[in-house]
């Protein structure tokens, strides 16, 4: 019993040597109190929510990077899923035509849209000014027969006005260029693309149900 009694002595001795600092253990202000540890931590998990990967660790795929790189100033909506920005557009100025081609229409024609229901000359301008601003530079006149609306000469003059347009071109079937040439020229116009399926006669009035490749033929 005695020994048993002096080895809890000795062990009772140490330990209060130890918690004195015999032993040169000294408890640190952590030890003492729980709040500095809290803020330690804090510390280094802030600290290591700051330390990102640099970029050279970030693997870019090569498509997102060459977009990024070459990306022009261009609207969202002008932008597909694939990151192509288109520049160009095409308005159809009217539905009428003077031809009765067999892959477009019937020999008696089709049903036309009123009138009052067909954009007016300000709302092609005002349409032509939206998208040009937004990125467009190249706008195609189509129809229908284009030349056949009256006021397609002022619509040409109107938007070459519009700053940052650098195109514009009518698809026509050729059939009333002659006349409208000199004033489609002076307007602005800069390309014309004549469509004509053939340069037999017979076959052309076949394909068309209309005279008139003599015309075509000769601005073609």
């Amino acid at each position: 019993m005695a020994t048993v009694s002096a080895l809890r002595v000795v062990q009772r001795e140490c330990r209060s040597l130890l918690l004195r600092g015999a032993f040169q253990v000294q408890p640190s202000r952590s030890c003492r109190s729980g709040a500095p540890v809290r803020q330690q931590q804090q510390q280094q998990q802030q600290q290591h929510a700051l330390e990102l990967p640099s970029e050279q660790a970030i693997a870019v795929p090569r498509r997102t990077r060459f977009l990024s790189e070459h990306a022009l100033p261009f609207s969202a909506f002008l932008t597909d899923s694939f990151g192509r920005q288109h520049n160009y557009l095409r308005i159809s100025l009217t539905e009428k035509c003077n031809l009765r081609c067999q892959y477009c229409m019937p020999e008696e024609g089709v049903q036309l849209t009123p009138r009052s229901e067909l954009l007016s000359t300000q709302e092609i301008i005002t349409l032509a000014k939206l998208f040009v601003k937004e990125g467009v530079d190249k706008i195609r006149l189509t129809g229908g027969e284009p030349l056949i609306r009256p006021d397609v000469v002022d619509i040409i003059a109107q938007m070459r006005k519009l700053e940052g347009l650098k195109t514009i071109s009518v698809t026509t079937n050729g059939i009333n260029l002659a006349r409208l040439l000199p004033r489609l020229k002076e307007a602005g116009l800069d390309a014309i693309n004549i469509s004509l399926d053939t340069l037999v006669p017979a076959k052309y009035e076949f394909i068309v149900r209309r005279k008139g490749i003599s015309k075509s033929s000769t601005i073609a």
